[in-house]
Order: C-alpha cells, then structure tokens, then sequence
C-alpha cells in the first residue's frame, strides 16, 4: 500500500479499497512503535485500519496517527472510535487524558462484560506480535455494534484461544508492558472469566482460561 498523506493519496486511497474498518484506536505504552502509512513512526496514540484492496481481494493492514486517521474516517464516513488508554490519567498525560474525554462522549456505551471484552482485545493486540489480526477485528466491530449488549460468550473462547496460540496469558502481557509503563493502570477480568468458565462448563470443555 502506497502513502496515504495528503487528500490525493486519501482520494485514490478510497478508490482502490473497500470494507474498510478501523479495528482500534490506542494509546501506545512506551517503547511500542507504528509505521504511519501518511509517513513516520507512531509512539503516542494510533488507529490500527484494515482495508480490502479491490485489484486483489486481499485484506491490509494499516496504522495512521490522529489527524490523518480522522481525516481518512471523516471522509469514509466512519463513526468515531472509543479510545483505548491503558494508563492512569496524571497530570503528565493531559494530551492523552484529553483525548480519553473526546472518545468517551461518542456512542460506545459497553456494558461492564462488553467494557472487559474490549479491554481483553486491545491489550491482547498490544502484548503479542500477531500477524493475521482477523479474528480480533471482527469481534471487536461486532461488540460495538452492538455496545449496549452483553458479548456473546464465544467471543471471549476466541480470545482465550489466540493467547494459548502463543503460550501466552493477559496477566504475562501486563507484566510485560507494565516493566516499561508504571502509570499502566489495574485490569480486572473477574466477570469475564465466570462468564467463559460457564461457557466452557455447558460445552464440556476443559480449556485454560487466560485471562
């Protein structure tokens, strides 16, 4: 995919590819770097785009920073996403705290199990090197959909299954962002591990939960 800074290159951009989603909005903990596709790197915040290239049916991946992500949404008519910001807010962090105001007043209104299962998915696309993040975009589009709902339960399985795909547990992610980022802020996954446990229980399934 070609550079997407300056209206053309949007323009074209929006001509070549369909189903476009913005899969994420984050803010990035520290020493975790985004090649911007309107040029440079990303270390403070960043929309995580898929998109579908028309010529040749292949979904891509993208990141963009602020401004040229709204941009690009403004002009595809894609609602604003709820920001992900897994700090606790000081005084040090106002930029970022400003934004966490903006993306709270938008339509996004998770119930507390759609509010873990969002956290769940940002942080598991922060911790791991994934390079098919399929599966995680698609629930994390549908779950705001359909904010106002509690998450299917299965959704929470496919979750838990990527992490034990790479070995891996939320609270092993944390530790690691968290020796980098002391401002990074308490998770609590209590109600979602009940919620999948009773999954797990009606389907005779004996998997670990992750999380």
């Amino acid at each position: 995919m070609r550079s997407l800074r300056g209206k053309e290159a949007k323009e074209k951009f929006v001509r070549d590819y369909t189903d476009v989603q913005v899969f994420a909005y984050v803010v990035l903990p520290k020493g975790c770097k985004r090649k911007s596709q309107c040029g440079g790197k990303l270390t403070d915040r960043c929309y995580h785009f898929s998109a579908v290239c028309k010529k040749t049916q292949k979904q891509e991946q993208f990141f963009l920073g602020y401004d040229c992500g709204k941009q690009l949404m403004k002009m595809l008519n894609i609602p604003a996403v709820k920001l992900f910001n897994p700090f606790v807010q000081t005084h040090k962090n106002a930029k970022t705290k400003g934004a966490t105001h903006h993306a709270n007043n938008i339509k996004e209104e998770f119930t507390p199990l759609g509010k873990e299962l969002f956290d769940l998915i940002n942080l598991t696309y922060m911790g791991l090197k994934l390079k098919d993040f399929e599966i995680l975009d698609s629930i994390s589009i549908k779950i705001r959909n359909k904010a106002n709902e509690n998450p299917k339960a299965r959704y929470f399985a496919s979750v838990n299954t990527i992490l034990g795909e790479f070995h891996s547990t939320i609270q092993k992610i944390l530790e690691k962002l968290q020796k980098n980022n002391p401002q990074f802020r308490k998770f609590d996954f209590t109600a979602s591990r009940t919620y999948l446990a009773q999954y797990f229980k009606e389907k005779n399934r004996n998997d670990t939960i992750r999380f």
